[in-house]
């Protein structure tokens, strides 16, 4: 071992030792594989700490709501109203890029349009106060409302909403047809015409069930001859997770032996200790 070998490896021994996880860290370096260190090395060449753990943590949190959804989804056992329905209400990104924002919130408005929309039913708002836009029908069906806001291009003084998204998930086990797509198609006129909102915001409303029924359209357009301002889309939990599965390159099968080992439990408590963005009280 050269004198300069060795007095990087003592300084960073005394490095290691002044930190919590030091000794633990020193433990791992030592049972790497070759293959393995050089790998390290090359990602602390690359990446920051910081960063690497920023975009694994991203993915892992990602992959983790996957494998989750495929596990609950199957699952005759599984209680949606508190498991597998939080799980997706709070992952929109499952519907597409353009649902990633976190522009997407609650506001006064969309508050009051659920609150007309379903004043006819049992309905149940899941804790008014901090999420008011998740709404619980009796047939445990679960919806949640939420927009973007952002300042009208026609009188930029005012801020109006542009775009909402309405996510209704069905029981376990349930079949969509045409009446839980024309049920969603109502919803998103009723939305439109309840003169609540400002503005003609687009609403996209997604059904979201087991199975899908033969011969039910998937996607449909809503609104007036060439005057369209909304869209209803119905697809089922198995579709959404194939989905996000190709959208993440296939990374859960690649890390297959990772996520297909861990218990539900374990996953569930994973994905809902991560933080979910928060409006602002501004």
């Amino acid at each position: 071992m050269s004198p300069d070998f060795l007095a990087t490896a003592v300084k960073a021994v005394i490095h290691l030792e002044r930190t919590k996880s030091g000794a633990a860290l020193l433990q791992k370096l030592s049972t790497l594989p070759p293959d393995d260190v050089d790998g390290l090395d090359r990602l602390l060449t690359e990446w920051t700490v910081k960063d690497a753990l920023r975009v694994l943590d991203e993915i892992d949190g990602r992959l983790s709501v996957i494998e989750t959804i495929r596990r609950l989804a199957d699952d005759p056992q599984t209680d949606e109203l508190h498991t597998l329905h939080p799980l997706i209400l709070r992952s929109r990104w499952l519907f597409g890029p353009e649902f990633e924002s976190q522009e997407y919130c609650s506001n006064l408005t969309l508050q009051t349009v659920s609150r007309e929309l379903f004043k006819r039913t049992d309905a149940k708002f899941i804790n008014e106060r901090h999420r008011p836009d998740i709404v619980v029908l009796p047939d445990k069906t679960t919806l949640q409302m939420t927009g973007i806001e952002s300042f009208d291009p026609a009188d930029p003084t005012l801020t109006r909403l542009q775009h909402v998204l309405l996510i209704e998930l069905k029981k376990g086990g349930f079949e969509l047809t045409r009446k839980e797509v024309n049920q969603a198609d109502g919803y998103v006129q009723d939305i439109a015409a309840s003169g609540a909102l400002s503005g003609v915001p687009y609403i996209c409303a997604w059904v979201v069930g087991q199975k899908v029924a033969a011969g039910v359209a998937r996607e449909k357009e809503v609104g007036d001859g060439n005057q369209k301002f909304g869209r209803v889309r119905a697809t089922t939990f198995g579709t959404l997770v194939d989905t996000a599965n190709r959208r993440l390159l296939k990374l859960r099968d690649v890390l297959a032996e990772r996520y297909g080992d861990a218990p539900t439990d374990d996953m569930l408590k994973r994905v809902f200790a991560q933080s979910e963005q928060s409006k602002l009280g501004i």
